[in-house]
Protein backbone atom coordinates (compact mmCIF):
# COMPACT_ATOMS: atom_id res chain seq x y z
CA UNK A 1 0.00 0.00 0.00
CA UNK A 2 1.48 3.47 -0.73
CA UNK A 3 1.16 6.88 0.95
CA UNK A 4 0.14 8.03 -2.19
CA UNK A 5 -2.88 5.61 -2.60
CA UNK A 6 -6.73 6.53 -2.71
CA UNK A 7 -6.57 3.21 -0.18
CA UNK A 8 -4.17 4.41 2.10
CA UNK A 9 -5.54 8.09 2.20
CA UNK A 10 -9.42 7.57 2.11
CA UNK A 11 -9.53 4.07 4.05
CA UNK A 12 -6.27 2.77 5.89
CA UNK A 13 -5.41 6.08 7.74
CA UNK A 14 -8.55 7.80 8.25
CA UNK A 15 -9.51 4.27 9.73
CA UNK A 16 -6.35 3.91 12.41
CA UNK A 17 -6.97 7.66 13.08
CA UNK A 18 -9.93 7.20 14.62
CA UNK A 19 -9.35 4.39 16.67
CA UNK A 20 -6.00 5.54 17.57
CA UNK A 21 -7.78 9.02 19.31
CA UNK A 22 -10.82 6.68 20.83
CA UNK A 23 -8.83 4.27 22.42
CA UNK A 24 -7.05 4.61 25.97
CA UNK A 25 -3.47 6.49 25.65
CA UNK A 26 -2.05 3.53 27.33
CA UNK A 27 -3.40 1.14 24.07
CA UNK A 28 -2.22 3.58 21.58
CA UNK A 29 1.30 1.57 21.00
CA UNK A 30 -0.63 -1.66 20.30
CA UNK A 31 -2.94 0.43 17.59
CA UNK A 32 0.27 1.26 16.33
CA UNK A 33 1.62 -1.84 15.69
CA UNK A 34 -1.79 -4.18 14.62
CA UNK A 35 -2.38 -1.03 11.81
CA UNK A 36 1.72 -1.62 10.65
CA UNK A 37 0.99 -5.57 10.46
CA UNK A 38 -2.03 -5.14 8.35
CA UNK A 39 -0.54 -2.47 6.26
CA UNK A 40 2.72 -4.16 5.73
CA UNK A 41 0.34 -7.17 5.15
CA UNK A 42 -1.25 -5.15 1.97
CA UNK A 43 2.27 -4.55 0.00
CA UNK A 44 3.82 -8.24 1.06
CA UNK A 45 2.00 -10.68 2.98
CA UNK A 46 4.67 -13.38 2.25
CA UNK A 47 7.82 -10.62 3.80
CA UNK A 48 5.24 -10.04 6.85
CA UNK A 49 6.74 -13.42 8.62
CA UNK A 50 10.17 -12.21 8.25
CA UNK A 51 9.41 -8.81 9.44
CA UNK A 52 7.23 -10.47 13.10
CA UNK A 53 10.26 -12.71 12.91
CA UNK A 54 12.73 -10.31 12.88
CA UNK A 55 11.06 -7.72 15.65
CA UNK A 56 10.49 -10.81 18.27
CA UNK A 57 13.73 -12.21 17.84
CA UNK A 58 15.52 -8.66 18.41
CA UNK A 59 13.61 -7.66 20.87
CA UNK A 60 14.62 -11.49 23.05
CA UNK A 61 18.40 -10.43 22.32
CA UNK A 62 18.00 -6.86 23.89
CA UNK A 63 17.24 -8.73 27.10
CA UNK A 64 19.94 -11.05 26.94
CA UNK A 65 22.61 -10.62 30.07
CA UNK A 66 25.26 -11.29 27.93
CA UNK A 67 25.18 -7.96 25.44
CA UNK A 68 28.14 -8.50 23.33
CA UNK A 69 26.13 -12.11 22.05
CA UNK A 70 23.39 -10.67 22.11
CA UNK A 71 24.85 -7.82 19.42
CA UNK A 72 26.92 -10.81 17.70
CA UNK A 73 23.55 -13.12 17.37
CA UNK A 74 21.71 -10.06 15.98
CA UNK A 75 24.57 -8.87 13.52
CA UNK A 76 25.00 -12.28 12.22
CA UNK A 77 21.38 -12.71 11.51
CA UNK A 78 20.98 -9.20 10.06
CA UNK A 79 24.04 -9.72 7.83
CA UNK A 80 22.96 -13.55 6.63
CA UNK A 81 19.67 -12.51 6.05
CA UNK A 82 20.41 -9.70 3.87
CA UNK A 83 22.82 -11.42 2.12
CA UNK A 84 20.61 -14.65 1.45
CA UNK A 85 17.42 -11.98 0.04
CA UNK A 86 19.49 -9.98 -1.86
CA UNK A 87 22.51 -11.89 -3.51
CA UNK A 88 21.08 -15.46 -3.14
CA UNK A 89 17.42 -15.12 -3.44
CA UNK A 90 17.40 -12.76 -5.66
CA UNK A 91 13.97 -10.94 -4.03
CA UNK A 92 13.59 -9.64 -1.03
CA UNK A 93 11.43 -8.50 1.68
CA UNK A 94 9.55 -4.87 1.49
CA UNK A 95 11.46 -2.94 3.99
CA UNK A 96 13.98 -5.17 4.72
CA UNK A 97 16.69 -3.41 4.76
CA UNK A 98 15.65 -0.56 6.57
CA UNK A 99 14.01 -2.37 9.04
CA UNK A 100 16.64 -4.89 9.96
CA UNK A 101 19.14 -1.87 10.66
CA UNK A 102 16.25 -0.02 12.70
CA UNK A 103 16.27 -3.51 14.84
CA UNK A 104 19.89 -4.03 14.80
CA UNK A 105 20.58 -0.60 16.21
CA UNK A 106 18.19 -1.15 18.74
CA UNK A 107 20.32 -4.31 20.13
CA UNK A 108 24.05 -2.39 19.88
CA UNK A 109 22.33 0.24 21.46
CA UNK A 110 21.05 -1.55 24.49
CA UNK A 111 24.38 -2.98 24.41
CA UNK A 112 26.05 0.28 25.22
CA UNK A 113 23.57 1.18 28.30
CA UNK A 114 20.63 2.19 26.72
CA UNK A 115 17.43 0.53 28.41
CA UNK A 116 15.65 -2.32 26.94
CA UNK A 117 12.29 -2.10 26.44
CA UNK A 118 10.39 -4.93 28.51
CA UNK A 119 7.14 -4.34 27.29
CA UNK A 120 7.15 -6.42 23.69
CA UNK A 121 4.21 -4.52 21.83
CA UNK A 122 5.55 -1.28 22.25
CA UNK A 123 9.29 -2.79 21.19
CA UNK A 124 7.88 -4.56 18.30
CA UNK A 125 6.06 -1.68 16.82
CA UNK A 126 8.74 0.84 17.17
CA UNK A 127 10.46 -1.87 14.84
CA UNK A 128 7.18 -2.13 12.43
CA UNK A 129 6.07 0.92 12.59
CA UNK A 130 4.21 1.60 9.59
CA UNK A 131 5.18 5.59 8.44
CA UNK A 132 9.04 4.20 8.26
CA UNK A 133 8.99 0.18 7.80
CA UNK A 134 9.26 0.47 4.02
CA UNK A 135 11.99 3.33 3.55
CA UNK A 136 12.99 4.74 6.76
CA UNK A 137 14.33 7.35 8.11
CA UNK A 138 16.34 4.61 9.85
CA UNK A 139 15.23 5.18 13.60
CA UNK A 140 17.16 4.96 17.04
CA UNK A 141 14.93 3.51 19.87
CA UNK A 142 15.44 6.81 21.97
CA UNK A 143 14.31 9.07 19.44
CA UNK A 144 10.79 7.15 19.67
CA UNK A 145 10.81 5.63 23.28
CA UNK A 146 8.98 8.64 24.88
CA UNK A 147 6.49 9.41 21.72
CA UNK A 148 5.69 5.64 22.13
CA UNK A 149 5.15 5.39 25.82
CA UNK A 150 3.01 9.22 25.87
CA UNK A 151 2.09 10.40 22.50
CA UNK A 152 1.00 13.45 22.45
CA UNK A 153 -2.10 14.45 19.87
CA UNK A 154 -2.77 17.83 19.30
CA UNK A 155 -4.54 20.17 16.49
CA UNK A 156 -1.20 22.27 16.58
CA UNK A 157 1.13 19.31 15.93
CA UNK A 158 -1.75 17.26 13.71
CA UNK A 159 -2.33 20.31 11.52
CA UNK A 160 1.45 20.39 11.00
CA UNK A 161 1.89 16.43 10.21
CA UNK A 162 -1.07 17.14 7.76
CA UNK A 163 0.64 19.90 5.90
CA UNK A 164 4.11 18.12 6.09
CA UNK A 165 2.19 15.06 4.76
CA UNK A 166 1.00 17.19 1.37
CA UNK A 167 4.02 18.48 1.05
CA UNK A 168 5.29 15.13 0.44
CA UNK A 169 3.00 13.78 -1.74
CA UNK A 170 2.99 16.89 -4.10
CA UNK A 171 6.52 15.75 -4.20
CA UNK A 172 5.71 12.64 -5.37
CA UNK A 173 3.19 12.92 -7.77
CA UNK A 174 3.90 16.98 -9.14
CA UNK A 175 7.73 16.41 -9.57
CA UNK A 176 8.80 13.02 -8.94
CA UNK A 177 6.43 11.94 -11.36
CA UNK A 178 6.99 14.08 -14.45
CA UNK A 179 10.42 13.58 -13.44
CA UNK A 180 10.64 10.20 -13.98
CA UNK A 181 8.92 10.28 -17.18
CA UNK A 182 11.29 12.28 -19.06
CA UNK A 183 14.08 10.20 -17.54
CA UNK A 184 12.52 7.48 -19.01
CA UNK A 185 11.95 8.56 -22.09
CA UNK A 186 15.07 10.47 -22.80
CA UNK A 187 16.88 7.13 -21.64
CA UNK A 188 15.17 4.98 -24.20
CA UNK A 189 16.41 7.06 -27.18
CA UNK A 190 19.45 6.21 -29.11
CA UNK A 191 21.96 7.98 -28.43
CA UNK A 192 22.51 9.76 -31.52
CA UNK A 193 19.08 11.28 -31.08
CA UNK A 194 19.47 12.26 -27.61
CA UNK A 195 23.19 13.81 -27.89
CA UNK A 196 25.46 14.74 -25.37
CA UNK A 197 23.02 17.60 -24.33
CA UNK A 198 19.67 15.35 -24.08
CA UNK A 199 22.08 12.54 -22.40
CA UNK A 200 23.17 15.46 -19.38
CA UNK A 201 19.69 16.08 -19.55
CA UNK A 202 18.16 12.64 -19.23
CA UNK A 203 20.52 12.52 -16.39
CA UNK A 204 19.55 15.97 -14.82
CA UNK A 205 15.90 14.45 -14.44
CA UNK A 206 16.62 10.97 -12.65
CA UNK A 207 18.87 13.06 -9.92
CA UNK A 208 15.36 15.52 -9.51
CA UNK A 209 13.52 11.85 -9.70
CA UNK A 210 15.42 10.08 -6.91
CA UNK A 211 15.17 13.48 -4.98
CA UNK A 212 11.58 14.24 -4.87
CA UNK A 213 10.89 10.08 -4.82
CA UNK A 214 12.76 9.91 -1.66
CA UNK A 215 12.60 12.58 -0.01
CA UNK A 216 8.34 13.09 -1.03
CA UNK A 217 8.51 9.54 0.55
CA UNK A 218 9.97 11.01 4.16
CA UNK A 219 7.95 13.79 4.43
CA UNK A 220 4.68 12.16 4.48
CA UNK A 221 6.24 9.68 6.86
CA UNK A 222 7.37 12.52 8.87
CA UNK A 223 3.67 13.87 8.20
CA UNK A 224 1.90 10.95 9.57
CA UNK A 225 4.26 10.74 12.41
CA UNK A 226 3.59 14.25 13.44
CA UNK A 227 0.14 13.62 13.74
CA UNK A 228 0.44 10.48 15.48
CA UNK A 229 2.34 12.34 17.81
CA UNK A 230 6.01 9.87 17.13
CA UNK A 231 8.92 11.52 16.53
CA UNK A 232 10.97 10.60 13.31
CA UNK A 233 14.39 11.93 12.50
CA UNK A 234 14.78 14.31 9.42
CA UNK A 235 16.80 12.67 6.69
CA UNK A 236 16.80 15.64 3.84
CA UNK A 237 18.43 18.87 4.23
CA UNK A 238 18.88 20.38 0.58
CA UNK A 239 21.43 17.78 -0.73
CA UNK A 240 21.34 19.50 -3.77
CA UNK A 241 23.22 22.49 -2.48
CA UNK A 242 26.50 20.66 -0.83
CA UNK A 243 29.25 22.02 -1.13
CA UNK A 244 31.80 19.40 -1.39
CA UNK A 245 30.73 15.49 -1.06
CA UNK A 246 31.36 14.90 2.58
CA UNK A 247 28.55 17.93 2.93
CA UNK A 248 26.44 15.79 0.22
CA UNK A 249 26.24 13.10 3.37
CA UNK A 250 25.21 15.20 5.81
CA UNK A 251 22.56 16.35 3.61
CA UNK A 252 21.14 13.28 1.72
CA UNK A 253 19.78 9.80 3.20
CA UNK A 254 21.04 11.49 6.67
CA UNK A 255 19.64 8.62 8.81
CA UNK A 256 21.65 5.86 7.04
CA UNK A 257 24.52 8.04 6.82
CA UNK A 258 24.44 8.50 10.95
CA UNK A 259 23.80 4.51 11.02
CA UNK A 260 27.43 3.50 9.37
CA UNK A 261 28.87 6.39 10.82
CA UNK A 262 28.01 5.26 14.43
CA UNK A 263 27.77 1.43 13.62
CA UNK A 264 30.33 1.04 11.65
CA UNK A 265 32.87 3.90 10.88
CA UNK A 266 33.46 4.85 14.89
CA UNK A 267 33.73 1.47 16.28
CA UNK A 268 36.51 0.43 13.46
CA UNK A 269 38.32 3.54 14.64
CA UNK A 270 37.03 6.42 12.67
CA UNK A 271 39.57 9.37 12.38
CA UNK A 272 41.32 8.55 15.99
CA UNK A 273 43.81 6.25 14.16
CA UNK A 274 46.43 6.16 12.03
CA UNK A 275 45.69 7.80 8.22
CA UNK A 276 46.40 4.10 6.72
CA UNK A 277 43.81 2.55 9.24
CA UNK A 278 41.48 5.44 8.66
CA UNK A 279 41.42 5.01 4.86
CA UNK A 280 40.69 1.70 5.54
CA UNK A 281 37.56 2.77 7.92
CA UNK A 282 36.05 4.67 5.64
CA UNK A 283 36.35 2.06 2.74
CA UNK A 284 34.85 -0.09 4.94
CA UNK A 285 32.18 2.12 5.08
CA UNK A 286 31.42 2.67 1.34
CA UNK A 287 32.07 -0.89 0.18
CA UNK A 288 28.71 -1.52 2.76
CA UNK A 289 27.26 1.25 1.58
CA UNK A 290 27.18 -0.30 -1.62
CA UNK A 291 26.65 -3.65 -0.77
CA UNK A 292 23.06 -2.82 1.36
CA UNK A 293 21.91 -1.36 -1.34
CA UNK A 294 22.20 -4.37 -3.64
CA UNK A 295 23.84 -7.03 -5.33
CA UNK A 296 24.57 -5.77 -8.58
CA UNK A 297 28.08 -5.00 -8.98
CA UNK A 298 27.22 -0.99 -9.90
CA UNK A 299 26.39 -0.89 -6.79
CA UNK A 300 29.73 -1.49 -5.67
CA UNK A 301 31.43 0.94 -8.20
CA UNK A 302 29.01 3.60 -6.85
CA UNK A 303 30.05 3.22 -3.20
CA UNK A 304 33.46 3.31 -4.41
CA UNK A 305 32.76 6.33 -6.67
CA UNK A 306 31.86 7.84 -3.17
CA UNK A 307 34.84 6.89 -0.87
CA UNK A 308 37.43 7.86 -3.79
CA UNK A 309 35.58 11.41 -3.63
CA UNK A 310 35.57 11.51 0.16
CA UNK A 311 39.12 10.63 0.36
CA UNK A 312 40.52 13.13 -2.08
CA UNK A 313 38.43 15.83 -0.62
CA UNK A 314 40.28 15.56 2.84
CA UNK A 315 43.27 16.83 0.85
CA UNK A 316 41.61 20.24 0.26
CA UNK A 317 39.63 20.01 3.53
CA UNK A 318 40.11 23.81 4.67
CA UNK A 319 41.96 25.15 1.52
CA UNK A 320 39.11 25.82 -0.28
CA UNK A 321 37.64 28.43 1.93
CA UNK A 322 38.69 31.39 -0.64
CA UNK A 323 36.17 29.81 -3.25
CA UNK A 324 32.79 30.84 -3.17
CA UNK A 325 29.93 28.98 -1.98
CA UNK A 326 28.23 29.37 -5.32
CA UNK A 327 31.09 28.03 -7.21
CA UNK A 328 31.61 25.18 -4.80
CA UNK A 329 27.82 23.79 -5.21
CA UNK A 330 27.86 24.59 -9.40
CA UNK A 331 30.95 22.22 -9.12
CA UNK A 332 29.39 19.91 -6.80
CA UNK A 333 26.36 19.06 -9.08
CA UNK A 334 28.28 17.45 -12.13
CA UNK A 335 30.07 15.12 -9.15
CA UNK A 336 26.54 13.83 -7.92
CA UNK A 337 25.04 13.22 -11.35
CA UNK A 338 27.88 10.88 -12.30
CA UNK A 339 27.28 9.08 -9.02
CA UNK A 340 23.58 8.92 -10.39
CA UNK A 341 24.96 7.72 -13.53
CA UNK A 342 26.66 4.31 -11.51
CA UNK A 343 23.34 4.14 -9.26
CA UNK A 344 20.76 4.59 -11.97
CA UNK A 345 21.91 1.32 -14.12
CA UNK A 346 22.11 -1.57 -12.64
CA UNK A 347 23.35 -3.20 -15.93
CA UNK A 348 27.07 -2.12 -16.07
CA UNK A 349 27.56 -2.56 -19.94
CA UNK A 350 23.89 -0.25 -20.16
CA UNK A 351 25.51 2.17 -17.73
CA UNK A 352 28.68 2.20 -19.81
CA UNK A 353 26.93 2.73 -23.29
CA UNK A 354 25.06 5.64 -21.41
CA UNK A 355 28.13 7.38 -20.01
CA UNK A 356 29.76 7.38 -23.32
CA UNK A 357 26.83 9.63 -24.68
CA UNK A 358 27.21 12.06 -22.09
CA UNK A 359 30.99 12.89 -24.48
CA UNK A 360 30.98 11.55 -27.45
CA UNK A 361 28.49 11.84 -30.40
CA UNK A 362 26.20 14.62 -31.35
CA UNK A 363 26.31 17.98 -29.32
CA UNK A 364 22.43 18.06 -29.59
CA UNK A 365 20.01 15.61 -30.48
CA UNK A 366 17.27 15.92 -32.89
CA UNK A 367 15.04 15.63 -30.32
CA UNK A 368 17.00 17.40 -27.61
CA UNK A 369 15.83 20.93 -28.05
CA UNK A 370 12.34 20.29 -28.51
CA UNK A 371 12.46 17.90 -25.00
CA UNK A 372 14.14 21.12 -23.21
CA UNK A 373 11.93 24.05 -24.56
CA UNK A 374 8.52 22.02 -23.57
CA UNK A 375 10.28 21.26 -20.22
CA UNK A 376 11.63 24.27 -19.35
CA UNK A 377 9.07 25.20 -16.86
CA UNK A 378 9.27 21.89 -14.98
CA UNK A 379 12.90 22.03 -14.83
CA UNK A 380 12.80 25.67 -13.39
CA UNK A 381 10.51 24.17 -10.88
CA UNK A 382 12.28 20.81 -9.91
CA UNK A 383 16.02 23.06 -9.20
CA UNK A 384 14.10 25.67 -7.00
CA UNK A 385 12.22 22.70 -5.07
CA UNK A 386 15.81 21.45 -4.50
CA UNK A 387 16.62 24.20 -2.09
CA UNK A 388 15.19 26.12 0.75
CA UNK A 389 13.60 29.19 -1.06
CA UNK A 390 10.07 27.84 -1.27
CA UNK A 391 10.32 26.88 2.60
CA UNK A 392 11.57 30.42 3.45
CA UNK A 393 8.98 32.13 1.39
CA UNK A 394 6.40 29.93 3.08
CA UNK A 395 7.33 30.80 6.46
CA UNK A 396 7.65 34.24 5.92
CA UNK A 397 4.70 35.12 3.73
CA UNK A 398 2.17 31.73 4.39
CA UNK A 399 2.59 29.61 7.65
CA UNK A 400 0.25 30.72 10.36
CA UNK A 401 -1.96 32.55 8.21
CA UNK A 402 -5.44 30.10 7.99
CA UNK A 403 -6.63 31.59 5.40
CA UNK A 404 -3.74 31.24 3.13
CA UNK A 405 -2.55 27.79 4.30
CA UNK A 406 -5.54 26.33 4.02
CA UNK A 407 -6.34 27.21 -0.13
CA UNK A 408 -2.82 26.09 -0.67
CA UNK A 409 -2.94 22.60 1.32
CA UNK A 410 -6.47 21.99 -0.67
CA UNK A 411 -5.05 23.08 -4.24
CA UNK A 412 -1.45 20.74 -3.60
CA UNK A 413 -3.89 18.48 -2.80
CA UNK A 414 -6.48 18.49 -5.35
CA UNK A 415 -4.03 18.49 -7.98
CA UNK A 416 -2.60 15.82 -6.92
CA UNK A 417 -5.72 13.93 -6.55
CA UNK A 418 -6.25 14.96 -9.80
CA UNK A 419 -2.90 13.27 -10.59
CA UNK A 420 -3.67 9.71 -9.37
CA UNK A 421 -6.90 9.56 -10.73
CA UNK A 422 -5.36 10.13 -14.34
CA UNK A 423 -2.08 8.63 -13.96
CA UNK A 424 -0.36 5.24 -13.23
CA UNK A 425 0.73 4.60 -9.83
CA UNK A 426 4.50 4.56 -9.02
CA UNK A 427 5.68 2.64 -6.39
CA UNK A 428 8.46 4.70 -4.38
CA UNK A 429 12.00 4.27 -5.93
CA UNK A 430 13.56 3.00 -2.61
CA UNK A 431 10.93 0.24 -2.29
CA UNK A 432 13.52 -2.12 -4.14
CA UNK A 433 16.53 -1.36 -1.73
Amino acid sequence: MLFSSFSFLFAFFPLFMAVYVLIPKTWRHAAVLVFSLLFYAFGDVKGLLWLVFSALLHYGLALLPRKRTAVALAAAFDVGLLFYFKYVAGIQPLGLSFYSFTALAYVIDVCRGEPAERNPVRAISYMTAFPKVLSGPITRYGEMRDSLHAPKIGFDAAQRGILRFLSGLCKKTLLAAPASEMWQYLSAQDSDARGVLGSWLALLFYAFWLYFDFSGYTDMALGLGKIMGISLPENFRYPYTAQSPKDFWRRWHISLSLWFRDYVYIPLGGSRCAPWRNTLNLLAVWVLTGLWHGNSPSFLVWGLYWFLLLWLSRLFEGKTAWIPRAVKRAAMIPVILVGWLIFAFEDMAVGADFAKSLIFGNSVGEITLYELSRSVLLLAVLALGCGPLPKRFYDKHIRGRAWKELPVAIGGFALSAVYLIGGTQQSFLYFKF
